[in-house]
């Protein structure tokens, strides 16, 4: 399967999956990338809830989607989802020290994550670990989706929060910090920038490997 077919049923897939048990492992290890994102922006002097901050945010998702998908071109793709979720393990190991207490839940999805990766590894099925990488990598386009448009086109009630249950999974809405500039609703913003950045995403995706 050629990699732009795989890109479009994974992202897919993750949208519509977004909030179940499946996806929990991404949703945690998104919400850390994000985090680290965020306070990256804090340190250089940038408000990262501004408008300037979350461009940057966004941006800096993006650009780390792009990055990922370079290398997974490459037969480094194997081991890019064990290197994922062996730092997202080892965050979540330093805030249970940090906080000193211990998210269960957390900690059972990330070690299962770990666990299955391992035995694709075992297994030595490169279409497995192709998918797994795949899925990795374009779990953060999906994050960055469900906050810029799932979240504020949810915010506006009705028929939009049932459909659009995923963006309940996504801790901020990325594109509150829009709302009013030049006198455009937030989720106006929000989808020019999600589909904005999801261009060379898609770009690089077309010039990836087969598998």
């Amino acid at each position: 399967m050629r990699s732009e077919e795989r890109f479009g049923i994974i992202y897919v897939a993750l949208l519509l999956l977004w909030g179940t048990l499946i996806t929990e492992p991404l949703r945690i290890y998104t919400d850390y990338f994000h985090d680290f994102v965020s306070k990256s922006v804090d340190l250089v002097g940038i408000d990262p809830t501004g408008r300037v901050g979350t461009a940057v945010t966004v941006v800096g998702m993006a650009l780390l989607v792009v990055m990922l998908i370079i290398p997974a071109r490459t037969e480094l793709y194997r081991f890019i989802p064990a290197a994922l979720f062996c730092v997202s393990l080892a965050v979540f190991l330093f805030r249970c020290l940090d906080k000193s207490y211990v998210d269960r839940r957390a900690a059972a999805a990330l070690i299962i994550a770990v666990i299955v990766i391992g035995l694709m590894h075992l297994s030595k099925s490169e279409n497995l670990l192709l998918w797994a990488c795949d899925c990795s990598i374009y779990s953060l386009s999906a994050y960055l989706t469900c906050g810029l448009i799932f979240k504020p086109l949810s915010e506006l009630g009705g028929v939009a929060d049932k459909i659009l249950y995923a963006a309940r999974y996504v801790p901020q809405d990325l594109a509150a910090p829009f709302d009013g500039m030049l006198s455009l609703p937030g989720y106006v913003w929000g989808i020019f920038i999600g589909i904005l950045i999801l261009i060379p995403q898609i770009y690089c995706v077309f010039l990836g490997r087969k598998g």
